[in-house]
């Protein structure tokens, strides 16, 4: 969805209705946030192992970082994003470099300690400088993750729409549907492609003198497709429910 060029997408009721929506959404991805770290932690236990683990645990564990920083987060994604490429006509993806090095900035200190609390069971780092050692693998991570709802969701949508022309009769119900499984095509997607950002960055802020090269290597020399492949389908299922549920009620409420 965009507004019209010259209509504000920036409104206080804009901007409070994605904050609440991307909060929400945040909160249902957390379980599957904890699995993904669970795995990258255990990268050659089995699925199964791994969930069982984050369940004892506490699947919502550490929940109130990720869930509070969803409010800066998906104002930028929802109606700042909107109105950077629609009023002023930035670019989809100078808006998305622009926007993904925000969010970055903003949510780099809740990310590293989230990490940290998760693995050490406290924070070890409690400075808040909103850049340092992963910022780099964050701001993939992120560029990625955006891009996948709005750049390739509507790709996807568009190719769809020209399959199913002849039958979807342009009926609202089909077109919430074809809206739908395009941002979890795209969504779920981008979340595997941003995989070893992902993991990098995760890696990096618990044990900053590892190098990437030592990460991957400790994360993928044995069975590594397997555990690429693993980590792949869980950060692929957590930003397909995130932003798929964000993108749902963007449409149902913000359009």
């Amino acid at each position: 969805m965009a507004c019209s060029p010259g209509v504000s997408s920036l409104t206080a009721s804009s901007l409070a209705s994605a904050s609440m929506s991307g909060s929400f959404s945040m909160l249902c991805g957390v379980p599957l946030t904890n699995i993904g770290i669970q795995a990258a932690k255990k990268p050659k236990a089995c699925l199964l192992e791994i969930v069982k683990l984050s369940n004892k645990k506490g699947l919502f564990r550490g929940a109130s970082r990720p869930v509070t920083m969803a409010i800066p987060q998906f104002a930028l994604l929802g109606p700042v994003y909107k109105e950077l490429n629609s009023k002023y006509q930035l670019g989809k993806w100078s808006t998305i470099g622009l926007l993904s090095t925000v969010e970055s900035l903003v949510t780099y200190t809740v990310g590293k300690q989230s990490a940290q609390k998760f693995y050490y069971g406290k924070i070890i780092d409690h400075s808040l400088r909103p850049m340092g050692v992963g910022f780099g693998a964050l701001l993939s991570r992120n560029v990625i993750a955006m891009a996948g709802l709005r750049i390739l969701s509507p790709t996807i949508e568009d190719s769809l729409e020209s399959i199913a022309k002849n039958s979807l009769k342009n009926s609202e119900s089909a077109n919430t549907g074809l809206k739908f499984t395009s941002n979890l095509l795209a969504n779920c997607s981008a979340g595997a492609v941003s995989t070893i950002p992902h993991t990098i960055f995760n890696e990096q802020v618990i044990n900053p003198e590892r190098t990437i090269k030592k990460i991957l290597i400790d994360q993928y020399k044995d069975n590594g497709i397997s555990s690429l492949t693993k980590q792949a389908s869980i950060r692929g299922a957590r930003l397909g429910c995130v932003y798929t549920i964000f993108a749902t009620l963007e449409n149902k409420f913000m359009s």
